[in-house]
């Protein structure tokens, strides 16, 4: 199954939402296998492109704040975020 960036963005940006609907049972069968699609490409990202989707997406921290964290600029972290997501579609892809 072939995955957008936009996609990936839409279940990343209310990934709360999703993961609740799947966990109690009344999201769709696509969703609930997009959603673990999602979630297996996340777990084999490295180290740091797993805690910036984490810290930006799960943990809503704010861009200047994982941007600290990591040692980058705030535009570094949102085109490494861009980055990261485009592999995401890739690695669900496969």
């Amino acid at each position: 199954m072939q995955y957008t960036t936009e996609q990936i963005m839409k279940y990343l940006k209310d990934y709360h939402i999703y993961k609740g609907k799947v966990e109690i049972g009344v999201a769709t069968e696509s969703i609930c296998q997009d959603v673990e699609r999602l979630e297996k490409a996340i777990s084999v990202l490295d180290e740091i492109s797993y805690g910036i989707i984490a810290d930006k997406y799960i943990d809503k921290l704010p861009a200047e704040k994982i941007a600290r964290k990591y040692g980058y600029h705030r535009n570094g972290i949102l085109y490494k975020s861009k980055c990261i997501i485009k592999n995401l579609a890739q690695i669900m892809c496969d």
